[in-house]
């Protein structure tokens, strides 16, 4: 199974796929922002189910963007951004963290989720297949708001699951067109990403 996406789109290029109506403006939303990536031979497989690594990647790479650039740094940031980059180099490194990934391409995304969100490693398995309820669950850990979920356990139960949607649907996670089913599809997902990267820029620009 092709889990590495690698291969950038240029807006202005058509799709090698007919995507469905409901996924074009998100798709080209974060094709835009670089979040999204496809397949090398050009499509995005939106039907596919979506697996734990790829999602904790695009939620990385959301957050990444909000980093300062270089020239924007000033002396002591940029000093504080090199310890900080040595710190997660060391920890990329680390053999006790995710042991049995190390020579995997979403080894260091993985590293770098751990490093934003202080979860437990055990909560991770990046090959399994995501609901909507888990998929969301990643989302809010990593923002603001995870104090609200904190004491939620795997695997969720009904109440979990009724607590996350109501903190998804309140902080304007939820996508109005995404659709409840075993696996997430990568088209929902890629729905629920864009939904969390314009959250982020309305507190950014706010």
């Amino acid at each position: 199974m092709i889990l590495l996406i690698l291969l950038i789109i240029p807006l202005g290029l058509k799709f090698q796929e007919k995507i469905p109506d409901e996924y074009i403006s998100s798709l080209n939303y974060l094709i835009e922002k670089n979040i999204v990536k496809g397949f090398p031979d050009g499509t995005f497989k939106l039907d596919w189910a979506i697996s734990e690594a790829e999602f904790l990647t695009l939620i990385v790479r959301c957050n990444l963007k909000f980093e300062k650039e270089e020239k924007d740094l000033t002396f002591f940031e940029k000093i504080k951004k090199f310890f900080n980059n040595l710190f997660k180099s060391f920890q990329s490194q680390n053999k006790t963290k995710f042991i049995d990934y190390q020579e995997k391409w979403f080894h260091p995304y993985l590293i770098e989720y751990l490093n934003l969100t202080k979860i437990k490693e055990d909560k991770i398995e990046p090959f399994l297949f995501l609901d909507i309820y888990e998929a969301l669950y990643f989302i809010i850990i990593a923002s603001p708001f995870k104090g609200e979920i904190e004491n939620i356990s795997f695997p969720l139960d009904n109440k979990a699951k009724s607590i996350i949607i109501v903190t998804a649907v309140s902080h304007r996670y939820f996508p109005d067109k995404i659709k409840f089913s075993d696996k997430l599809s990568r088209g929902d997902a890629f729905l629920l990403i864009e939904k969390y990267l314009r959250s982020k820029e309305n507190v950014i620009n706010n």
